[in-house]
Order: structure tokens, then C-alpha cells, then sequence
């Protein structure tokens, strides 16, 4: 906690705003839709549905969300997904 505290500090009295990300733990095997506008589309998993949303023009890119169960993602959530790795049952 203390080196996030310094590189802050750092980034502060330079004059840029510190932002820090925090990941978002999510199986991609999830099913999820792609809300583009008014448009909706299914997918099989969060992967596709992620991928399907980088591959729309760029200027409707971040307008683009995901929903994936109850939860809705925005633009910058869908960039701060990683995927959780199915526990190992032994």
C-alpha cells in the first residue's frame, strides 16, 4: 500500500491526475449480451460478446455496453475484465 501511496505522490506533483484501475474478475464462459444503441445481441460467452464489441467501429465503441447476468458493463469496466480461472476440482 505504501509504494500505490508514493507512485500517487509521483504522479500528482507532476500535474496528471492519478488513476488507478482495478480488475474485474469475470468467467468468460458467462452468457452475455452486446447493448450497442438500441441493438441487442446474444452471445454464448462474455469472451465472444467482448470480442464481437472491439470489433465495432471505433466510434461506437465506448458507447457499447455488456451485460452479462444482472450485471451491465461499460466501456471502461469491459476493459478492466480478466478472467477468473475455473477452480480445479480434485
Amino acid at each position: 500500500m505504501q509504494a500505490l501511496s508514493v507512485f500517487a505522490d509521483m504522479i500528482a506533483s507532476s500535474g496528471q491526475e492519478a488513476q488507478v484501475s482495478t480488475k474485474i474478475w469475470v468467467d468468460v464462459n458467462d452468457l452475455a449480451a452486446l447493448i450497442d444503441g438500441d441493438n441487442s445481441v446474444e452471445y454464448l460467452t462474455l469472451g465472444a460478446a467482448v470480442v464481437a464489441r472491439d470489433n465495432l467501429p471505433a466510434d461506437r465503441i465506448n458507447g457499447a455496453k455488456i451485460k452479462c447476468g444482472a450485471r451491465i458493463f461499460t466501456a471502461d469496466e469491459i476493459d478492466r475484465l480478466y478472467h477468473k480461472p475455473a477452480s480445479r476440482k480434485q
